[in-house]
């Protein structure tokens, strides 16, 4: 009762406040969903369409249900039209909303004791509501409340200040990701400087796959083709990651070593000419002599 009411009340509110007629409603056992017309709502219009049903709700007003007779009906201010032509059956929610239904109705809109719109989102050219009212908006706010008192435990701040405290630790990620990729970046000019001559490269190098991009990145800059591995740095993980890039004028298809790599040493990922990287499943004890035996 209180999930349908509160459904008519906000859809009442959302054509009133945000021009967005409704379409269908659906009051699952999970969700409560009202889809509009509109597409695109700005926040501030559905933020003014749940204070309309909140203020309406804080007011108390009665919710009635009747039969009109032809001449009521058709001086009602109908939300939407009848879907039957006769015997039809009226709720109004105080002055605000009549609308014409058959189903259960709260008596007075007190009983929904609050209506939070939950989520908006995209659907089939309109809009698509998520709400929350009466006990299930009661145990959904009392969830997010633990979550929410969870995350100010594990930042030692209040409720209030857990944006402020993602918000920093998103920009500490941020510049801790920032040194890695410089130090990544130092540490493959090094690895750079111990590999000899001027020709291809092809080498087994600690790391992980982002190491070997750098790496493989600035040998081909340097007009070297780059076949690079890296066994898995996981204990008891097998895996050779692997990266091929080839340089400006070489003839290396790198997609085709590649497939070549993974039928005879299995592995998954893949890539075309100019570059292609994956994953062996097998540890490899020698890479040149692997890359010689797949090549011939």
């Amino acid at each position: 009762m209180a999930q349908h009411t509160a459904q008519h009340l906000l859809s009442g509110a959302l054509l009133d406040r945000a021009q967005a007629p409704t379409v269908s409603a659906r009051l699952g056992e999970t969700a409560l969903t009202i889809d509009v017309s509109r597409d695109r709502i700005p926040e501030a219009e559905l933020a003014a369409a749940e204070d309309l049903a909140n203020d309406i709700v804080d007011d108390d007003v009665a919710i009635r249900a009747w039969f009109p007779d032809p001449d009521e009906l058709a001086a009602l201010r109908l939300r939407r039209d009848p879907k039957v032509t006769g015997n039809i059956r009226i709720v109004a929610i105080g002055e605000f909303d009549y609308s014409p239904c058959g189903g259960t109705h709260c008596a007075r809109s007190s009983q929904l004791a609050a209506v939070r719109i939950t989520g908006a989102e995209r659907y089939k050219g309109g809009t698509r509501v998520t709400f929350a009212t009466a006990r299930r908006g009661r145990a959904e706010l009392f969830a997010r409340d633990h979550v929410l008192r969870g995350l100010a435990g594990q930042f030692s701040c209040g409720p209030g200040e857990v944006p402020l405290a993602i918000d920093k630790l998103r920009r500490d990620a941020e510049t801790a990701g920032a040194e890695i990729a410089q130090l990544r970046s130092r540490l493959a000019d090094a690895i750079i400087a111990q590999l000899p001559g001027s020709g291809p490269v092809i080498a087994a190098l600690p790391g992980d796959p982002e190491l070997l991009r750098s790496v493989a990145a600035k040998l081909v800059a340097a007009g070297r083709d780059a076949i690079l591995c890296a066994p898995a740095a996981v204990p008891d993980d097998a895996s050779t990651a692997v990266v091929l890039m080839r340089a400006a004028g070489s003839s290396l298809d790198c997609g085709a070593l590649w497939k070549r790599l993974a039928g005879k040493l299995g592995g998954r990922g893949g890539g075309r000419a100019e570059q292609a990287q994956g994953k062996l499943t097998s540890a490899i004890a020698d890479w040149p002599a692997a890359v010689a035996d797949v090549t011939g």
